[in-house]
């Protein structure tokens, strides 16, 4: 399986990336560790989870890649993938709300600053990816333009997420263990949406915030590849 995703990986020159994603993890969680030994405090160890469930969209899209490139799949597991992935890659960019917590405590400011950001920049990033994955994939399987209804449905369904993590506490996992009351929450926002405006607030702009971070990372990426084709 391994040994698979790093084939994929350099067959789409995204190995790189993932290098660069891994340092930046390694980083934060070095930065962590020396806050949490020097104030004996463990404030920011959600840093830690938040950032693993990051990586579980970007498991499941990379795993779905490589089921996509050695075989058929049938439609049943392909959506299956799919809607596994939608479920948690709010989970990444939900990690830029963690600057939330920033604010003056008994150690260096500047210090938390940059603790927080290297987390949020590393999380989001690591979304980003595995929302370039899934891009590709329906790309190649229906076209150009589903490939971007898809980057952007999930983009919106990201911050409204954001919103639902934020803001009622909801995650992933309650999609499974208390439905009922999450679809409640959810049923009651779509259809009287100008009741809750925070969450008309949070969702689109975040969507227009990871909408731009997005394209602006797909310029540089499809140049980068457009220049290794040249050469």
């Amino acid at each position: 399986m391994i040994p698979s995703i790093i084939d994929y990986l350099k067959s789409t020159n995204r190995l790189q990336i993932l290098l660069v994603l891994a340092s930046s993890t390694v980083f934060g969680v070095l930065l962590l560790s020396v806050r949490v030994f020097w104030t004996q405090q463990t404030s920011f160890i959600f840093l830690i989870w938040n950032i693993f469930l990051a990586l579980i969209p970007l498991g499941v899209s990379l795993l779905l890649a490589i089921r996509v490139n050695s075989q058929k799949l049938s439609p049943f597991i392909f959506w299956f993938f799919v809607g596994l992935w939608l479920l948690f890659f709010p989970n990444a960019p939900y990690i830029l709300t963690d600057l939330f917590h920033l604010k003056m405590r008994d150690f260096p400011f500047w210090y938390d600053l940059v603790l927080l950001l290297i987390f949020a920049w590393t999380g989001t990033l690591i979304g980003f990816l595995s929302l370039l994955i899934i891009h590709d994939i329906f790309t190649v399987k229906y076209g150009k333009v589903p490939g971007w209804i898809i980057s952007f449905c999930a983009i919106f369904l990201g911050s409204f997420g954001i919103y639902l993590g934020r803001y009622l506490r909801w995650n992933s996992w309650d999609m499974l263990t208390n439905p009922l009351t999450l679809a409640e929450d959810i049923w009651v926002r779509i259809f009287n949406p100008f009741q809750h405006p925070t969450t008309i607030g949070v969702t689109f702009l975040f969507t227009i915030l990871l909408s731009l971070m997005y394209a602006s990372l797909l310029t540089f990426n499809r140049k980068i590849e457009i220049e290794k084709e040249v050469e």
